[in-house]
């Protein structure tokens, strides 16, 4: 048969593109490291106050002196490298980072990885593969032009191409879905190359392992293809951390007892929503966080989510955008309201950061919308006697989820920034009015102090 245009096109175009589902090389996410991941985490956990320039000289020497990682040949070159190779798969994985203060911090899920079981982390590391989505910010740009929750993607391809994609068809295809919508095009492109003889896959072959990319980011040497073929490895054990993929050395597919729930997956998963997060720290502190335990199965945000991360930056258009894709059916006048009430929180905030003696004499501010690992602080500040004050504000009524998210907060700011000690933070909440549960929950909790603001704008006509 002759090679369609369809196929032929989508080789060439993506073999002209340097982007493909990158995992970063390093230790293998596969099974038998884990102990180690948990190990070196331990470790790590100990210099979680302590700048990662410095930190990392005595990390290494201790990892050494455990013989937990092989020795290179130099101490200069065994700190760089570990450096360099563990990192990238801990936020591969959501377990570690840098913070935004340059101090590594490993996150909530990485300490539940820590102390769970061979089971416990199989079940985790099931959920956060799930919940990750490629583009993020921890990758180059120029795989900006993904938008996608790779598991997802492959679960819809492997349900329409009988359940299994062999090596050179998760090189060609399986590693380049750019949207949930492309997923069915790639499915009906493996069917097709399934369909050619030997020859014109050949042909086909010969075109994507020898046409340059446009461009790369290292080096113009060499081949998507032939970067995608070196990765192979990696996209394979990520996609097996799914507890519904099957690995083997030239394949993945799903097992026959597992197809029924990954068709119900892809059916529950049509309201995914990839997240645009401004930054690397943003998007960990959310991936490295641990989700609702009745969000487990369906971990992935929606529209939902996507608006609750807009409202919180500040991207009030953003926000706008993710409300409409969440209730089709609401109104241009509910619209026009959630767009006021969006606008007063950040005027609150402009006000707030700029006046912050109107709230209290002798605040000094740290940052606005702060990076932790619980999701960004509205307003973070020093008293004048030198305590930490974690500073939450709400545009509407003011319930008692507030209570528990800024007590996560208060959690962080003890931990990473005032040395463990509980007195020496505390946290205010501004909003325009309480309702009951505030109150109950607030009650017996002395280290977070409550505010009502009252914005008033007015316009008159002017008269001479």
């Amino acid at each position: 048969m002759a090679i369609s245009r369809a196929l032929q096109t989508r080789i060439r175009s993506d073999a002209d593109s340097p982007a493909f589902l990158y995992v970063p090389k390093g230790k293998s996410v596969s099974e038998q490291n884990w102990p180690l991941f948990a190990s070196l985490l331990k470790i790590l956990d100990k210099y979680r106050t302590v700048p990662w320039a410095t930190a990392q000289a005595r990390f290494v020497r201790e990892i050494r002196k455990k013989k937990l990682i092989e020795p290179y040949k130099s101490d200069k070159d065994e700190i760089s490298a570990v450096g360099r190779m563990q990192f990238p798969v801990w936020r591969l994985l959501g377990l570690a980072w840098v913070n935004q203060k340059g101090e590594p911090e490993v996150t909530d899920i990485g300490r539940r990885f820590i102390r769970g079981s061979t089971a416990d982390r199989s079940r985790l590391l099931s959920m956060q593969v799930h919940r990750y989505q490629f583009y993020n910010p921890t990758h180059a740009k120029h795989f900006q032009e993904f938008n996608v929750f790779p598991i997802l993607s492959a679960y819809k391809v492997l349900q329409n191409v009988q359940w299994h994609l062999d090596r050179e068809e998760i090189i060609l295809f399986g590693s380049r879905i750019r949207n949930m919508m492309d997923a069915t095009e790639i499915a009906n492109l493996v069917e097709e190359w399934r369909s050619c003889t030997f020859s014109e896959q050949n042909d086909l072959l010969t075109v994507a392992k020898t046409l340059a990319a446009t461009s790369h980011t290292k080096s113009a040497k060499g081949t998507t293809y032939i970067k995608v073929r070196n990765n192979f490895g990696y996209i394979r054990n990520f996609l097996n951390l799914s507890k519904y993929i099957q690995a083997e050395k030239d394949r993945i597919y799903v097992p026959e007892n597992y197809r029924r729930k990954v068709r119900e997956i892809v059916d529950s998963a049509h309201d995914a929503e990839v997240v645009e997060y401004r930054s690397e720290q943003d998007w960990l502190a959310e991936y490295g966080a641990v989700p609702a335990k009745s969000t487990w199965n369906t971990p992935w945000p929606t529209a939902g989510n996507a608006r609750e991360y807009y409202e919180r930056i500040g991207h009030v258009d953003a926000a706008v955008k993710a409300l409409e894709r969440q209730d089709s059916g609401i109104s241009r006048k509910d619209i026009d309201e959630y767009r006021r009430v969006q606008i007063v929180e950040r005027v609150l905030e402009d006000i707030l950061e700029k006046n912050l003696e109107q709230l209290e004499s002798g605040l000094d501010l740290i940052g606005r919308q702060y990076s932790t690992a619980v999701g960004p602080i509205d307003l973070l500040a020093q008293d004048k006697d030198g305590l930490y004050v974690v500073i939450e504000l709400k545009r509407d009524r003011t319930n008692d989820r507030v209570v528990g998210q800024v007590l996560r907060y208060l959690g962080w700011v003890i931990d990473r920034l005032a040395g463990g000690d509980e007195s020496k933070a505390r946290a205010i909440i501004v909003g325009r009015e309480y309702d009951r549960k505030f109150a109950a929950a607030i009650t017996r909790i002395k280290e977070v102090k409550p505010y009502t603001f009252d914005i008033r704008w007015r316009i008159d006509e002017w008269k001479e």
